[in-house]
């Protein structure tokens, strides 16, 4: 949707308006192609105000017409006078199609993605075509509902320029916001990430992105709360930031990725928490470098999925575990799922699978099947006496110093080889 700038002044012009939005109008006050409309008021916000005086002149041509989300509507004909039936408030709206706006090297409407972008109203879109598109500030997402679309993440890249910790794409606390088939790359000396949810947003959805971090970076998606939020169908080189994703917010969705870290220290592809139903299913994440702290770790999450992930791990030092599900706040978390995932370590230290809690939480009810784990220290390790009721089963362990580590409570580990 976007702002209707024209005032509509004049009856042509409320013509105009009308068969756009569907509406036959026969003309303005009293009969079909007759009297003066009303002076409209100029425009201040997306959408557009019309004056009771105004609406009241309308010929709408059906009876009983709801025009705007104004109950009550018209009454009369083509030719005749027409009775005004809706509420008495000064002003009502019409909700305007969204406006398109093309960002291209050139023949678009604009050559800079940031211009573009900030100049959106809510549920607007901007499609970037392909080109390498430079900035040295934060593009800020201005309103709800804006679609950035690219038209192949390898074609269309926004490359941040800024040095120090500037964030190329802020989400600034908007809903709804969708990114996709973009390319984002982090020069060398940039500390931000790609993509920042600083305040709470709900309903992001970033699909079929490209995030280059190997010269400068650091996440390459940070949400730091709201709900509903998915990344998906993403990849990700890096050799400088240290977590493809984190994510803090219920039902949280992180799937498909496909994740190469070649950082050396503490580095952690996925993390989600406080995240009840959150999803972390089918990534691929091959850790490279040393000193890895872990591929995905989920914090505070009740009914949390982790399944169907494929890792490597390429160092052996790394003391790690590569999957944990930790409640290290909330006085309980109950249920959750670690399925069919694959972990490939290097004959190191850590291990595959670690459920663990601070006293005195507890972590109660989780099931950990039918995982793979292989050349570890420890398949599967269950680290405390909090952790309550756990299901461990059909696991395949191989190559580990020990297959499965239970220091939990009345839990059943069975048919793990």
């Amino acid at each position: 949707m976007r702002m209707w700038r024209d005032p509509f002044k004049t009856p042509k012009g409320l013509q105009r308006l009308a068969a756009m939005r569907g509406v036959g109008l026969g003309g303005v006050s009293g009969r079909g192609g007759g009297g003066t409309a009303t002076a409209m008021p100029m425009l201040t916000t997306r959408q557009q105000a019309y004056s009771a005086a105004a609406a009241a002149g309308m010929n709408a041509g059906m009876p009983g017409m709801t025009l705007g989300g104004m109950p009550g509507g018209f009454t009369g004909g083509i030719f005749g006078p027409i009775t005004y039936a809706g509420p008495t408030q000064d002003y009502y709206t019409i909700d305007l199609p969204a406006q398109v706006r093309v960002v291209a090297p050139s023949g678009g409407d604009y050559t800079d993605p940031k211009a573009a972008i900030e100049a959106c109203d809510a549920g607007d879109i901007v499609w970037i075509m392909g080109g390498t598109y430079s900035v040295s500030a934060s593009i800020v997402v201005p309103a709800d509902n804006i679609t950035i679309q690219g038209t192949n993440p390898e074609a269309a890249v926004i490359t941040n320029s800024a040095a120090g910790a500037v964030h190329a794409l802020n989400l600034n606390g908007h809903d709804g916001v969708v990114v996709r088939d973009i390319g984002f790359v982090a020069a060398g000396g940039n500390t931000g990430y790609s993509i920042y949810g600083a305040a709470t947003v709900d309903d992001t959805l970033i699909e079929h992105c490209w995030f280059d971090c190997t010269a400068g970076g650091n996440y390459a998606v940070y949400l730091d709360g709201g709900s509903r939020n998915t990344v998906q169908n993403c990849y990700l080189t890096s050799v400088q930031a240290y977590s493809f994703a984190r994510m803090k917010g219920h039902y949280a969705v992180c799937r498909q990725n496909h994740i190469i870290q070649d950082y050396d220290g503490v580095c952690i592809a996925i993390t989600i928490l406080a995240s009840d139903y959150c999803v972390v299913a089918d990534n691929y994440i091959h850790e490279l470098g040393t000193g890895s702290t872990g591929a995905i770790i989920v914090y505070i999450s009740n009914n949390g999925r982790i399944v169907g992930n494929a890792i490597e791990v390429d160092d052996p030092a790394a003391a790690a575990y590569m999957i944990s599900l930790r409640n290290h706040i909330a006085p309980s978390t109950k249920g959750g799922l670690i399925s069919d995932n694959i972990v490939q370590l290097a004959g190191n230290v850590g291990g595959g699978i670690k459920l663990s809690t601070n006293d005195p939480q507890t972590l109660d009810w989780v099931t950990v099947n039918d995982n793979s784990v292989y050349d570890g220290s420890i398949g599967v390790r269950i680290d405390d006496a909090r952790c309550n009721q756990t299901r461990v089963h059909d696991n395949n362990v191989t190559d580990c110093t020990t297959p499965v580590s239970n220091a939990g409570t009345d839990t059943n580990a069975v048919d793990n080889t």
